[in-house]
């Protein structure tokens, strides 16, 4: 979506909010759709904050749903009625198919608003990824490092499968886990992967951030879902 679409959609929405009182800090449009790439690209959009107080507002803290995803305001002090841009960017290495990031941003009076980003990525049969995954890099803070010390097949899961899963396995961006009834099979996917960059094995031994017995927990824990 080019400048003038964003920059249209917003004055529509403002007008479409005109007979109902606007939130101090508004964050535009709700939803930016920044197309598609191929896998490995960067996706790049634009949202627009605006202060529709009497009052200065400053922006002091902007945060993402993934480490793969980042975005920095072009401005942080606001006057009154004044609006910023906020640029936004995501990698979109082992990602595939449709992707939807969240964006928070809170002003120093505590002012919330939020956003979401979507972009679809497709293959690029031209990436060399250079062992670039999901425990490298960016992708480390949302697939490895949470899970550390976790002990229980739902803290497992939450920190380690949610963003791509789904709630309580049902599926998301990757397929259901639940249903499943050979636990030796479940285990050795969770282990060694299924061959795809998108779901490498998360055991230890695969470089993944996994232990045997936390592996057993979790797959225990997916077993006894309905």
């Amino acid at each position: 979506m080019n400048l003038f679409a964003i920059v249209f959609t917003l004055f529509v929405s403002l007008n479409a909010y005109a007979s109902e009182p606007l939130p101090v800090l508004h964050l535009q449009p709700e939803v930016l759709d920044m197309g598609t790439v191929k896998e490995g690209e960067e996706a790049k959009g634009t949202l627009f904050i605006r202060n529709n107080s009497d009052a200065f507002i400053t922006i002091v803290d902007v945060q993402t749903s993934c480490g793969c995803t980042a975005a920095e305001p072009k401005e942080k002090v606001l006057a009154p009625g004044a609006f910023t841009e906020l640029e936004v960017r995501t990698d979109s290495t082992v990602k595939m198919g449709d992707v939807v990031k969240e964006i928070t941003i809170t002003d120093s009076a505590g002012h919330v608003a939020n956003s979401r980003v979507k972009l679809k990525v497709i293959e690029n049969p031209h990436l060399v990824r250079k062992g670039r995954g999901l425990f490298d890099g960016k992708c480390a803070a949302c697939h490895f490092d949470p899970v550390q010390g976790k002990l229980t097949g739902k803290s497992i899961y939450d920190a380690a499968c949610l963003m791509c899963h789904g709630e309580e396995g049902k599926g998301a961006y990757a397929p259901t886990l639940t249903g499943h009834e050979d636990e030796a099979a479940l285990q050795y996917m969770v282990l060694h992967g299924t061959g795809s960059p998108q779901m490498p094995g998360f055991g230890l031994k695969e470089g993944g951030p996994l232990t045997d017995e936390q592996v057993l927990v979790l797959t225990k824990w997916l077993l006894s879902l309905e």
